[in-house]
This record gives structure tokens, C-alpha cells and sequence, in this order.
């Protein structure tokens, strides 16, 4: 049930492997509705599968500001060509944040499954 995956934690890999646009890097940042559903609908595509989740977000120690702090991270689902996502503030060390963010997308990847179907 799982094809493959990408882990492209800089601008540069998610432009070249995913082929997200520079331009929304520019506008919007990583850490944004628009990468994370870019992520998730260019994951579907690549692949050739029926559904994918593109996961984008701050996971500390550093690198969170006012606008976008620790623990921000936007979830992206796509699946037959729809796509849905979300906008999370989890609490917690790296760790922690980035297992909740894993438990959610593929929670909600089983929702919109069957709410597609």
C-alpha cells in the first residue's frame, strides 16, 4: 500500500524532486497551505498513485518565529486529484512534533479516504 516517498527538507529538493514552484517558496515560505498541498498534489502525480500527504512544518529546536512558531505544521492530503489540509500547532519537543504530525496525516489520510469513496 505504500509506493515511496520524498524527504525535502530545503527549497532546493522540493523544487527538484517535486517540482514545486519556486514562486510559492518565495511568496508563501515552506511552512505554508499552498507547499503543503503543492507537496501532496506533485507527490500524486510523480508516483501515480491514488492518494498522497505532504507534510510541511517547524519542528524546532529552532527556526520558529511570531508568524510561524515551533510547532507549526501544514498537512496536505490529496487523493483522485482533490485535496484537502490543515493547518496544526503541536506541542512538544522535535521529537514529539513530528510523530504527532505523522499519527494526524495518516488519521485524516483514512478519513478523506473513505469520505472520497
Amino acid at each position: 500500500w505504500y509506493t515511496g516517498g520524498w524527504i525535502t527538507y530545503s527549497h532546493s529538493m522540493k523544487i527538484r524532486q517535486l517540482q514545486i514552484e519556486a514562486s510559492l517558496l518565495k511568496t508563501h515560505g515552506s511552512v505554508s497551505q499552498w507547499v503543503a498541498e503543492s507537496m501532496a498534489s506533485q507527490s500524486l502525480k510523480l508516483a501515480q498513485v491514488d492518494a498522497s500527504i505532504g507534510i510541511t512544518g517547524i519542528a524546532g529546536p529552532q527556526g520558529g518565529s511570531l508568524e510561524k512558531p515551533i510547532g507549526t505544521v501544514w498537512i496536505a492530503w490529496a487523493i483522485h486529484q482533490q485535496v484537502w489540509s490543515s493547518k496544526f500547532l503541536f506541542s512538544g519537543d522535535r521529537e514529539k512534533i513530528r510523530n504527532e504530525s505523522c499519527f494526524i496525516a495518516l488519521k485524516y489520510l483514512k478519513y478523506y479516504t473513505l469520505k472520497s469513496n
